[in-house]
């Protein structure tokens, strides 16, 4: 096996956070948290009780520095914004946080986006719309953007597509309807709650990774990722891709991120209740190999996290 390391980050958010060359930056806390990372160098992790970024201008991953309470910068949420659960980067500049609230479910006519300017620190609420999305629409599905063309998407189980939002022009369209034969795929792997880990390639494909059934009454007749459900945004086409080489067993509560040279990691989680074995996990996004990185001073297993490619760095933040 050829050898293979990269650079990782983890942030533990007690006190203060520490980094140093190679070794975990870390957070530990919370599993609601989703991170963000913009054009401005600032970091920002979201919450729906806490809301606040590191500003990673002149601050180097490479030395041993320590991050304390004070660079810790609160964003402060206006009192008429949607409180969403899932925000998403998009705008001309890719520097505006958008949160989509659904009224209730099934009136699609009542969504709200509200959005925060991450350069100005302004807040604009109630965006004028165009279109809609599907009276099937939730909220808490993760979303994914597409920086070339500002649109972002969602994948929603019930209706079976893609939610897609135009961050520009403020528009809502959707994807076609995944085929009948794949849906036995998303019915039983793609089973937890907030959404399955996903990624997006630089050649327009998402893909969509599956997790461990989380209810002892679902039952599959596979126990690892050797297969991954993708979505084409420029061919709006779905295909169920076969994975070869050292597949990983499938797990939970783990992330996924692509780096800039076409791979994808697949870090922490659980699997039969124990944490995840080995912890991190490779695909190579060209052939759809999977292999086991070599890592410089382990992290070791972490759960229910969030993690975020900067530069060449993975950051992972909170977790257990």
């Amino acid at each position: 096996m050829p050898y293979f390391s990269f650079f990782f980050a983890t942030l533990l958010l007690f006190n203060y956070i520490h980094s140093a060359q190679c070794q975990p930056l870390y957070f530990a806390g919370g599993s609601d948290f989703k991170s963000y990372y913009t054009g401005t160098k600032k970091l920002y992790y979201y919450g729906l009780l806490n809301y606040f970024y590191i500003d990673l201008n002149n601050l180097s991953l490479d030395g041993n520095i320590v991050i304390d309470s004070s660079k810790w910068i609160q964003v402060t949420k206006n009192e008429n914004t949607s409180l969403a659960n899932w925000p998403f980067l998009g705008g001309i500049s890719n520097d505006n946080l958008f949160f989509a609230k659904s009224a209730s479910y099934g009136t699609s006519a009542e969504v709200y986006v509200d959005t925060f300017d991450t350069t100005l620190n302004q807040w604009k609420t109630n965006l004028s719309l165009t279109g809609k999305p599907s009276q099937s629409f939730l909220d808490f599905k993760p979303w994914i953007t597409d920086e070339s063309t500002r649109k972002a998407y969602s994948l929603q189980y019930i209706p079976g597509i893609v939610e897609i939002f135009d961050t520009v022009n403020y528009a809502w369209t959707n994807s076609s309807v995944i085929p009948q034969t794949y849906q036995t795929y998303l019915n039983l792997f793609l089973s937890s709650l907030y959404g399955p880990p996903q990624v997006l390639l630089s050649s327009g494909i998402i893909l969509y990774f599956s997790s461990e059934p989380s209810s002892s009454t679902t039952t599959s007749n596979t126990t690892s990722m050797d297969s991954i459900l993708s979505y084409n945004i420029k061919t709006d086409s779905w295909q169920l891709i076969y994975a070869t080489g050292q597949i990983p067993s499938l797990r939970s509560d783990y992330t996924a991120v692509s780096t800039f040279d076409g791979r994808v990691i697949i870090y922490g989680g659980t699997s039969n209740k124990l944490p995840a074995n080995p912890p991190i996990v490779v695909l190579n996004a060209s052939n759809y190999v999977w292999s086991v990185p070599s890592e410089i001073n382990s992290a070791g297993p972490l759960t229910k996290h969030t993690s975020i490619m900067v530069n060449n760095y993975m950051i992972t933040a909170f977790g257990n």
